[in-house]
């Protein structure tokens, strides 16, 4: 696993595993991406994760949910919001963090706090 430029930049995996070719095995993005830079993801690897979350998940979905329906190497899961901005409270550049996923519950340690979420499937 290789983290890209930097969360949301365009056209980059936020974090992407590869093979030795350097062909991207998974390519995974956190945030609301429109349907076109879904679609790139995924003409460019073989698996695609999405973790969208904040207000307007559900709005952003009934947009783009129809547009990709069809992109069958697509996996959406929506983080609860929650935990997400206790954790953000904690990050900076220098702080370490572990995720660990059991049974489809994740559990993110960043920096001393902890947060413990399900993913909601969306696609």
């Amino acid at each position: 696993m290789a983290f890209g430029a930097g969360l949301s930049t365009p056209g980059v995996p936020d974090l992407r595993l590869a093979d030795y070719t350097g062909r991207i095995l998974e390519w995974i993005n956190v945030g609301q991406p429109d349907a076109r830079a879904l679609g790139k993801a995924a003409s460019q690897a073989d698996q695609v994760l999405l973790f969208p979350f904040a207000a307007g998940v559900s709005t952003w979905w009934r947009t783009v949910g129809p547009k990709v329906a069809g992109l069958t190497n697509l996996s959406v899961a929506q983080i609860p919001n929650e935990p997400v901005q206790r954790l953000a409270q904690t990050v900076d550049r220098r702080v370490a963090g572990q995720v660990m996923v059991m049974e489809g519950q994740v559990t993110m340690t960043l920096g001393g706090v902890d947060a413990t979420f399900t993913p909601e499937p969306l696609k």
